[in-house]
Order: structure tokens, then C-alpha cells, then sequence
């Protein structure tokens, strides 16, 4: 075109009118001018046309959406003096690249781009000129000058990122070299480009584009192998938007240039496009063929384009046109690979179902593999977007992968492939407590990758810690309860734990309880007879339970029983409890156990009192377990009652001491330990009077004088006859009696 007439001509007159000072200037850049036919007829440098290599030099990106390797070359004559040609390539990487976006990473799949541009002025006259009978110039020789640039390209895309459904981004590398007459430099420079494509679907509004490139980010300079001279290549933006319409029927384009603002337009028909685009002094036109089904290379079919353009340049050369022809290759004839979108990545699911979204060829058959085996299918949209809720997923691992296929262009290549692996199966787990000094230690042995667990005694909550491999643990305060030598509960304790795979699944297991526990009796308990039945409940932590070193049968479902013989007061009953680890740990039941007679009732006035006395060991029944409370007191019964209550020495009698105490009676050797210490008296008719009742004054100076209680002052007591019954309430409110009674029903302390 006109701009590289130009180029040329600017870039020869500066150098053959360098002089000796080294000079530093700037030169266009040929880049711009380096594109296909049909980017010629779109508005020359457009940075929009995304997927076609013949812009490649406009803005990188394109290649980003590159589905199989293209190829293209244009050919071009200016002014009947110029060559221009331009070759481009790509193909994509089978690479992934990790890149982090929003702290989230994405394996990017990248395209290269290779291209090629050149644009020659070849047979330029050096001439000289001979001063004689007149001024002659003659051509001494011949040389060529121009441009050559070669570039790498790098692009890749992104889905909905930046309010976009799709954003391209690109980058090239390249090198120039200007060469004229014999001389060479050399240059590099960097460039960046992106395009974002927004689906519309919005009454003829199909989507819309938005490019952006800019040439020579970073660049070197070129300089001159012969002179000090530099010339550097300038920064260059292009910028430009597209809007498709009519079901991709119509393109509509507008973009930047260095002669302004371009506007253009494509019409697409089955096989054929027309295009053109002006910029207020130059106009475009250009068409394009399509090919499909083209045989080529390792048996595969290919789809081609040809392209043509002619271009119209303003004054001072109204009578000049260009005509450019490009031959592109698109790719192999039948459907590009579609894509799998989401899931990004592998990963592990509990789920028996999964999502998938993509892209693909728009308005094509998307098949849906699992295992090697077509499972699903699945259709793309205008757009090219597609997706399956609710895939169906076999436990294990599930390989996907998805092609497209017409019934025209037959299948794709696969996708690749996205491994979504099922596990459904909660983790096992075995779970045991163990005592550890002020701790409780709960282990648990689990089969399964498992990623946390937690647990909670008493819903006092911890975590887990792996400390080898299936092993977890936690450790916990003990209960008070669990002290050594603490009462035990009613209630036994419970262990929740949850174990969750790295699959989510989640295996709890609630009210777990340890160790042991006692129904009966409970903590504080009064009992009236000498043996009490423990009954209880033992947890699968617990390997056994003793009692007075006595083990205690617990049955098949973990219920213990155990017949514990009392002594009268107070008994702390210890349950000794031997757990999974072969520790100990002993708990206790407190139990007053207090001396009763089988003729009380719970009518009988001053039963209560009547118990305390006897189990202090102050008052007695007799041989057959009965009180007689109505009965009065008598001598017999008093001396029995002081010789058990001061644990007197006894002897058994031989023969007879009194007249009305037999000699085999069971009282004989209490009256005679009461005669013997001087505590009793007999009459002086033989008779000890054994049957004689007593007063409550008797009875008191008997048991002063054996030491059982202080001297009695009382002035109320009186000289009437008392019953056993009365006798007993009045000594429990005795100074001497009522702080043991307090004490023995202090349930707090006084245990051996």
C-alpha cells in the first residue's frame, strides 16, 4: 500500500543523508503493514480479528483461540516496484502453564505463533553524476533495501474473567532487520495484545469484541555497522471493537490506524465473504473463498480460505492500487477438540454426580466419555458453550473426556481429559479411651485418607492429631468424677467423634459412653442390711471391673452385678476399673450401713434413733435380731447392752452365779462382767433380778459407771419405767451421742 512506499523512501533518504555526527532518530515501523488479505480488508491494523493468524502481527492474542495448525502466506506488488510478502504459523502446545488469578490457579493451555513478514525494494540505481559539456548522471549499480520481521508469538485464553466470556491474551517477541545497500542492523522489541469477547444473544446482536495491542513495549535500537547513527522502533497502540451479527451471518468492525479511524464490514455465505472497510481517504474491498474437504497430509482433509484484496490509495497517486492474495490453511476439515471448562482440575468428590461446562465448535454434538465409554451427549450453542448437570459418576475413579462430532466433518480429537475420582464410603474407625495422668487420651484407628477429625467428651470439643499412620489423637481434661478415689457417677460419660476423608464423607459416631457406671445404690447411700447388690453398667473401654479385689461378671450386654458385704457405719465402696491399656483407675460409692431389727416398721416410734444408737454400738437386740422397743428395759438386757458398748472382757460362766441366770444362758457372761467390774449389784437374796425393769435413772448410773456417759444431772428425768424405744431417743440427744450421730451421718469424711 501507499504507507509502504512511503516507509521506504523515508527510512533510504535518511540514511544516504546521515553525516559524520551520530544521530539517534526514530522510523516507522514496517509491522503494522504486515497482514493478510482479509485484514487488509477489515481496516488494515485491526487487533479484533481473534482466531486468524493473518493479523498475528497486529496483536499477538489471536492465536489464543487457534484450534488446530493453520498456515498462511500473502503476496503482494506495490507500484509495480515493490515485493511484500507475509507467512504466518501456529499450532498449540500440548504444555500447561499455572497461573494464579484472584488466588486462584488456572493450568492455561498455550498456542504458538511463528510468522514472517518482509517488504523489499529491489534494482535501486546508485548513480553518479560526470560534469562535462553538460551535467550527466549514470547508474553505476544496482542494490536492494527494505524490511524484514520475524516473530514468536505466545496466546492463550481465559473464561469469564473481567466481566468477559472469553479474554485472550498474547505476547511477541520479534526481530527486525533493515537492510540497504550491503548494510544491515538489527533490532528486537516486545509486544503485549488481549481481546475480550462478551456474548450478547440480544435481538441481532450475536456477541462483541474489544482488542487492544501495543507494539514495542520494550525495544532495542538499530544501528548502522559503518556510521554512529540509531533509530529506534516507536511505541505503537492499536486499538479496535467488533460486533457480530445476524447468527454470525455480518461482522461489523472499527479500529485505529496512522491515518485515523477505519470502518469495516464482513458479510459471510455458505463458501464466500465479501469485506471492505475505509478510512476517509482509502477504501478496501476483498472477498473470500472457502474450501473444505481439501485432501493433505497423513491422510487428513483440511478446510482452506483465499483471500483477495484490492485497496485504494488517495493522491499523489490517484491512479495507483494495490492488490494483495493470501492462501490460508485453516486446519483439518473435521471439528476442533472441545474443551472442559469445569471442573478446572482434577480433584476427589463424595458426590455421585458432577457438573461439566465448555466450549466447542458452535451448534455441534458434544459426546461425553467416562472410562473410555460414551455415557452422555451433550450440545453446543451458537456461542459454542455447552454443559451436563448431574453427570453420573462410578465409584472410583472416572476419567472424562468429551469430543464433538457432525455428522458432516465426522469426529474430533479428545479433550483433554478431567479425572473426577468417587468415593462415597465414609471412613472406618475403631475408638478407645484411655487414662493418661490428668488427661484422657482417646485414640482412634482409622481405615481411609482421612483429612480431620474431631471429637468432644461431654460436648467439651477437640481436635484430632495424626500420629502415625491410621493412628489419630486427641487428649482431653479428665472429669473430676475420673480422679482416682472419686465417687462414681450415675451417668456415664460420652465420646462424639467424627472422622472426614478427604472426600467429605464424614463418619460420625455420637454417645460413645466410657468408663463404667453404678445404678445402684448410689453415692450417699443408707442401707439397713449387711450385704448390698451392685448393679451396673460397663462401656466396651473397659477390660474389667473388681470389687475387694473380687472381680464382678459382667455379661454379654455389659451389665455387672456384685453382692458387697457392709459393716455397720459408714463403708466406701471401691469399684476398680481396669481399661483398655491396662490401667487402673478406682472410683467410689459411699455407703452408711446402718444396724436395723426385723420388728421395726416404719410405724415404730423412734426407729431412726434406735438405728443410729444400735449402730454406734450402744444399744442392742437379741439373739434373734429383734429390738422389743414397746419392752421395758431390764437388767438382764442393760448388762448385755454395756458389756457390747465398752467391748468388755468376757468370760464364759460354768456354773451358775444367780439363781435367776442360768449358767447356758446367752446373757450370763454380761452379768458377770457387770458384777466382776462393780458395775451392777445383785440383791442379797442370790438373785440378780434379770427380769427386773429400770428406770431411765437406773439405766444412766449404770452407764456412768461404766464410763458410757458423764455423771446425768438432769432434773427432769424421772423414776418411771422405760422402754427400750425411749430409751434409745433419749440417749441420742445426749452431748455424748449426738455429736457420733452427727458425724456418722456425715457422709464427707470419716472413712478408713
Amino acid at each position: 500500500m501507499m504507507r509502504q512506499f512511503l516507509l521506504l523512501i523515508i527510512c533510504m533518504v535518511t540514511v544516504l543523508t546521515s553525516q559524520v555526527g551520530a544521530v539517534t532518530t526514530q522510523i516507522t515501523s514496517p509491522q503494522s503493514t504486515m497482514v493478510g488479505a482479509r485484514a487488509m480488508s477489515l481496516g488494515g491494523p485491526n487487533p479484533v480479528l481473534a482466531g486468524d493468524i493473518n493479523s498475528i502481527f497486529i496483536n499477538p492474542a489471536v492465536v489464543a483461540d487457534v484450534q488446530s495448525m493453520p498456515f498462511t502466506v500473502t503476496s503482494q506488488k506495490l507500484l509495480g516496484e515493490f515485493d511484500y510478502l507475509f507467512l504466518a504459523t501456529s499450532f498449540p502446545l500440548k504444555v500447561s502453564v499455572p497461573v494464579v488469578i484472584d488466588e486462584e490457579v488456572y493450568q492455561q493451555k498455550l498456542v504458538l505463533g511463528l510468522s514472517y513478514g518482509s517488504v523489499v525494494l529491489s534494482d535501486i540505481p546508485n548513480t553518479i553524476q560526470q560534469n562535462g559539456s553538460g551535467t550527466i548522471i549514470t547508474a553505476e549499480d544496482y542494490f536492494d533495501s527494505g524490511f524484514r520481521v520475524f516473530g514468536a508469538s505466545l496466546g492463550t485464553s481465559f473464561y469469564d474473567k473481567l466481566g468477559f466470556d472469553v479474554v485472550s491474551a498474547g505476547v511477541a517477541l520479534k526481530g527486525v532487520n533493515q537492510f540497504l545497500n550491503g548494510n544491515d542492523r538489527f533490532g528486537f522489541g516486545l509486544d503485549l495484545g488481549a481481546i475480550g469477547r462478551y456474548n450478547v444473544d440480544y435481538m441481532m446482536v450475536d456477541r462483541v469484541y474489544l482488542g487492544a495491542s501495543a507494539h514495542n513495549i520494550l525495544s532495542t535500537a538499530l544501528v548502522w555497522d559503518d556510521t554512529r547513527d540509531r533509530s529506534v522502533l516507536p511505541l505503537e497502540l492499536y486499538v479496535g471493537a467488533r460486533a457480530d451479527l445476524f447468527q454470525d451471518r455480518a461482522s461489523v468492525f472499527i479500529n485505529n490506524g496512522l491515518s485515523g479511524m477505519s470502518l469495516g464490514a464482513e458479510y459471510r455465505m455458505e463458501g464466500f465473504q465479501l469485506r471492505g472497510s475505509s478510512n476517509g481517504e482509502t477504501f478496501s474491498l476483498g472477498t473470500g473463498l472457502l474450501f473444505g474437504q481439501i485432501s493433505g497430509f497423513a491422510d487428513q482433509t483440511y478446510n482452506l480460505r483465499m483471500d483477495y484484496n484490492y485497496t485504494k490509495n488517495p493522491d499523489p497517486f490517484t491512479e495507483d492500487s494495490s492488490h494483495a492474495l493470501s492462501l490460508t490453511v485453516l486446519g483439518v476439515s473435521r471439528p476442533y477438540a472441545p474443551r472442559i471448562l469445569s471442573p478446572k482440575e482434577d480433584f476427589l468428590t463424595s458426590k455421585t454426580t458432577v457438573d461439566l461446562v465448555g466450549v466447542g465448535p458452535k451448534s455441534t454434538s458434544i459426546q461425553i466419555y467416562d472410562n473410555e465409554q460414551l455415557i452422555r451427549t451433550s450440545q453446543t450453542d451458537h456461542q459454542g458453550r455447552w454443559h451436563f448437570k448431574g453427570l453420573p459418576l462410578k465409584e472410583g475413579k472416572n476419567k472424562i473426556y468429551v469430543q464433538s462430532y457432525d455428522m458432516e466433518e465426522e469426529i474430533s480429537k479428545k479433550s483433554d481429559s478431567i479425572i473426577v475420582t468417587t468415593d462415597t464410603l465414609a471412613p472406618k474407625m475403631d475408638v478407645a479411651v484411655y487414662p493418661d495422668g490428668v488427661s484422657l487420651v482417646v485414640v482412634a484407628l482409622v481405615d481411609g485418607d482421612v483429612e480431620k477429625m474431631i471429637g468432644a467428651i461431654d460436648n467439651i470439643p477437640n481436635e484430632f492429631e495424626p500420629v502415625s499412620e491410621g493412628v489419630w489423637e486427641a487428649r482431653f481434661n479428665k472429669p473430676v468424677d475420673l480422679e482416682n478415689n472419686a465417687p462414681i457417677s450415675k451417668i456415664m460419660h460420652k465420646l462424639d467423634v467424627a472422622a472426614i476423608d478427604t472426600a467429605g464423607n464424614e463418619n460420625t459416631q455420637t454417645d460413645i459412653p466410657f468408663f463404667a457406671t453404678v445404678e445402684f445404690p448410689e453415692d450417699k447411700y443408707v442401707h439397713l442390711k449387711d450385704r448390698v447388690r451392685i448393679l451396673g453398667t460397663a462401656s466396651l473401654m473397659v477390660k474389667g471391673i473388681t470389687f475387694a479385689n473380687q472381680p464382678a461378671y459382667i455379661d454379654q450386654n455389659n451389665r455387672f452385678s456384685f453382692n458387697y458385704d457392709l459393716k455397720p457405719g459408714k463403708n466406701l465402696v471401691k469399684m476398680t476399673i481396669r481399661t483398655l491399656n491396662d490401667e487402673t483407675l478406682t472410683q467410689t460409692i459411699r455407703v452408711l450401713r446402718l444396724k436395723s431389727f426385723d420388728d421395726l416398721t416404719d410405724q415404730t416410734r423412734g426407729r431412726r434413733a434406735i438405728e443410729l444408737m444400735a449402730t454406734l454400738g450402744v444399744l442392742h437386740g437379741d439373739i434373734k435380731n429383734r429390738f422389743n422397743p414397746e419392752n421395758y428395759m431390764t437388767r438382764k438386757e442393760l448388762a448385755r447392752t454395756i458389756a457390747l458398748a465398752t467391748k468388755m472382757a468376757i468370760s464364759k460362766t460354768k456354773t451358775a452365779t444367780f439363781t435367776d441366770v442360768d449358767a447356758d444362758d446367752p446373757d450370763a457372761p454380761y452379768v458377770q462382767a457387770m458384777i466382776e467390774n462393780g458395775i451392777m449389784v445383785a440383791g442379797v437374796t442370790g438373785q440378780f433380778g434379770a427380769g427386773d425393769t429400770l428406770t431411765l435413772n437406773d439405766i444412766l448410773e449404770a452407764m456412768s459407771s461404766a464410763g458410757m456417759i458423764s455423771q446425768s444431772n438432769d432434773p427432769d428425768v424421772g423414776e418411771d419405767l422405760i422402754t427400750k424405744g425411749n430409751l434409745a431417743r433419749y440417749l441420742s440427744f445426749m452431748p455424748e451421742y449426738e455429736k457420733a450421730i452427727e458425724d456418722l451421718v456425715n457422709f464427707e469424711k470419716g472413712y478408713k
